[in-house]
Formats: structure tokens, C-alpha cells, sequence
């Protein structure tokens, strides 16, 4: 049997796990959250699917359907979006993600992960209460966000909410986060992914489960993105601000074995 017909063969079986309704409910929430906000994709989908079918295969079914599905709203969020601060964010996540990776390995993680979520709370609950720079982000503050984002993902899976803060913390309105936020994203998808295939975790069971998944995360895409527009700038934020101290709650090593 090649490959192919070995995706689709598992494919066929899955309406019949309870496990494939489970990610499917998993999947319909991540895009709801994703199409609203512009990020939350692993916030959403990651600690159910984590827990379902193991991390190891849920992070490459997440690049999957994250890849296809959000190719629509990219065009108009390449428009809207700064791209010289996309460009110098993801340059400084190139640099330091290996770093990150490598800090988990030679230090205590446990102490370090503590210290990143204690750290992303304060800001929350700083921005939360309206506390904000007047202004753009400057050059070296945005390439300083994406060297910290890359440490925080590769010490805690937590690239996002370090940028998510230093754009919400700004000036710069629900539309414009929304924009820089996907396009950020998805060429993190495009590093993360190829990263992921040249370790072999793109098995024919990921795919399989990623290709049956799409529609469902589809759906989700299409249903938070007609609510964007009904959303309030405060609504926005309050939204924002609560995905983001939910994603560092759960990441807390406390939460290790409930997830």
C-alpha cells in the first residue's frame, strides 16, 4: 500500500474513533479563536489534542490545518499588516529559537517556565489595567520582541504572547494587530513546520488527521471571522488579554500532567 492509500484508508476509519471527534471539536474551537483574534491556534487546540493523541502528533496536525485553511484571510492581512515589524520579528525568532532550546536543555526548566509565565502575567495585568506606550514600536524594541519570542518558544512553546503584548501594549488598533499577528504566525508556521518534517513527525497518521481535520478548523476560521467585525477595540483587547494569560496559565509546570 502506498502512501497514499494508506492516508486515505485511515481516513476513512476515523468518523468511527471517539478520539477523531474529540480533535474535531478541538479543531472548530482553535479556528473560531484564530479567525477572531489572529492567534490562539495552539492556546485552543494543542492541550486537548495534546492530550488525546499525544503532543508529538497533534503539534504537526496543527501546522497542517493551520496551512491551508488560513491561506484565504492571508492576502487581506498582508495588506493591513506592518511588514517591516513582521519581517524584524520573525528574524529575531529565527535567531533565538535555537537558544531557547537549548537554555530548556542546559537549565532548570522547570524555574526558567515559571519565570516566562510570571513574567507574561505582569504584562497582561499591566495592559489590562491601560497601561500603554504612546507611539510606534521602535526598530530595537521590535527585534528585541522577536529575540525574546524565540527564547519563550523554545523554552515553553510561547512565541506568541510576547509580540501580542508589544502590538497590544501600542497604539496600533484591533484590525492592524489582528493582520501583523496572522501574517506572523504564518511564516512561524512555515520555520516550525519545516523544522518538524526534518525530524519525521509528519507521519501518514498526522496527515491523515490533519487533511480529515481542515474542515472542521475551517469552519471555526469562518465563524470567528464573521464575529470580528461585530467586536468592540475594548471587546478585542479584553478577548486578546484573556488568551494570552489563559495560554500561559495552562503552560505552567504545575498543569504537566493534567495535559
Amino acid at each position: 500500500m502506498d502512501p497514499l492509500q494508506a492516508i486515505a484508508a485511515i481516513i476513512l476509519a476515523l468518523p468511527a474513533s471517539p478520539v477523531f471527534w474529540g480533535l474535531s471539536a478541538s479543531a472548530v474551537f482553535a479556528g473560531l479563536i484564530r479567525g477572531f483574534s489572529g492567534f490562539g491556534t495552539a492556546l485552543a487546540f494543542m492541550p486537548g489534542a495534546g492530550a488525546l493523541v499525544t503532543p508529538a502528533v497533534a503539534l504537526p496536525v496543527m501546522i497542517i490545518i493551520d496551512t491551508v485553511p488560513i491561506l484565504p484571510f492571508l492576502p487581506r492581512a498582508i495588506r493591513h499588516c506592518n511588514k517591516r515589524d513582521v519581517a524584524l520579528l520573525v528574524a529575531g525568532c529565527a535567531v533565538t529559537v535555537p537558544i531557547g532550546v537549548w537554555l530548556l536543555l542546559v537549565l532548570d526548566p522547570v524555574i526558567m517556565r515559571w519565570a516566562i509565565v510570571t513574567i507574561i502575567l505582569v504584562l497582561v495585568a499591566a495592559l489590562a489595567f491601560n497601561l500603554r506606550y504612546r507611539g510606534q514600536p521602535t526598530t530595537v524594541l521590535t527585534f528585541a520582541t522577536g529575540l525574546v519570542s524565540g527564547i519563550f518558544g523554545g523554552m515553553a512553546g510561547l512565541s506568541g504572547p510576547p509580540v501580542i503584548i508589544m502590538w497590544l501594549a501600542g497604539q496600533n488598533n484591533a484590525e492592524r494587530v489582528r493582520a501583523n499577528t496572522m501574517v506572523f504566525l504564518a511564516s512561524l508556521t512555515v520555520i516550525t513546520g519545516t523544522t518538524l518534517f526534518l525530524n519525521g513527525l509528519f507521519t501518514l497518521r498526522a496527515v491523515a488527521y490533519g487533511i480529515a481535520l481542515m474542515p472542521f478548523y475551517g469552519l471555526g476560521l469562518f465563524l470567528g471571522a464573521r464575529l470580528f467585525p461585530l467586536a468592540s477595540e475594548r471587546t478585542f483587547r479584553r478577548v486578546a488579554f484573556a488568551l494570552i494569560a489563559l495560554g500561559a496559565i495552562i503552560t505552567m509546570p504545575v498543569f504537566d500532567n493534567v495535559f
